[in-house]
């Protein structure tokens, strides 16, 4: 059996943060985020990125808009789900964490994106952030002969594909990402009580977000603006957004 190796951080101490990125407060936290009307990435996208993750080549720019049946967007998927909550933001395993997160803040099912990633990703081989030898559960691992644990991802995949079927490692790995995800409910709850947050709060908190995004957002987008840099502001009771462009105060 090979040695477990993770090989991105997943869990994060949120009173770690440098302050450029996060500021607790007595009853409340600020953390910076920054708007682009079109984001000079890969992807080209309009909308907001926490600072935190400018940089990270993976991280799409988010805005307003909100998907299906869920009443928040992305990124306040991003901010409360995986920042606050002490996850990192582009690796299964905390998309994993983050999910059930999301999942406990609005009843949005985890499962088609657990099935989305171990469809196009995991199945595969394509683990984002481990080594698949520390993502597998130790039911497959226990089968792996040594020799085959030093083969390229791939191959391991397709060794496990051969001894127990598609459909079953399909059904595995997708429990996998459940018991993975079901790991951060206590380091999130954690997260949230050093953020000076309740955590039994976080549907209303996440609303009060999603709010004061869709003005900003709004007001972003019509007036064609390019650049913003904001400070969100978060406590229990209230959500504001303080952004300027060009040192102007716009919210």
């Amino acid at each position: 059996m090979q040695m477990k190796q993770n090989t991105v951080q997943s869990f994060f101490d949120v009173e770690k943060y440098p302050d450029e990125f996060l500021q607790i407060h007595t009853n409340s936290i600020t953390i910076p985020a920054t708007y682009k009307n079109e984001w000079d990435d890969d992807f080209g996208a309009r909308g907001w990125k926490l600072d935190i993750g400018i940089g990270n080549p993976d991280l799409i720019a988010t805005n307003r808009q909100t998907g299906g049946l869920i009443p928040t967007s992305i990124f306040v998927h991003d901010i409360l789900d995986h920042f606050v909550s002490g996850f990192g933001v582009t690796d299964h395993r905390s998309e994993a964490m983050a999910l059930i997160q999301l999942y406990l803040r609005t009843g949005s099912d985890p499962r088609p994106d657990y099935e989305q990633m171990v469809k196009e990703d995991i199945i595969k081989g394509i683990v984002d952030g481990d080594m698949l030898s520390y993502f597998l559960p130790d039911n497959l691992l226990e089968i792996l002969p040594a020799q085959i644990t030093q083969k390229p991802d791939s191959q391991i995949i397709q060794f496990l594909i051969e001894q127990v079927g598609e459909a079953e490692l399909f059904n595995q790995l997708m429990g996998q990402l459940y018991r993975l995800g079901n790991m951060g409910k206590k380091h999130a709850r954690v997260s949230w009580k050093k953020c000076k947050l309740d955590y039994h709060k976080r549907k209303e908190i996440g609303l009060m977000i999603q709010d004061s995004l869709a003005i900003i957002d709004i007001e972003a987008e019509s007036g064609g603006i390019d650049l913003l840099h904001a400070a969100i502001h978060i406590s229990n009771s209230q959500c504001s957004f303080n952004a300027k462009t060009n040192n102007k105060q716009v919210l």
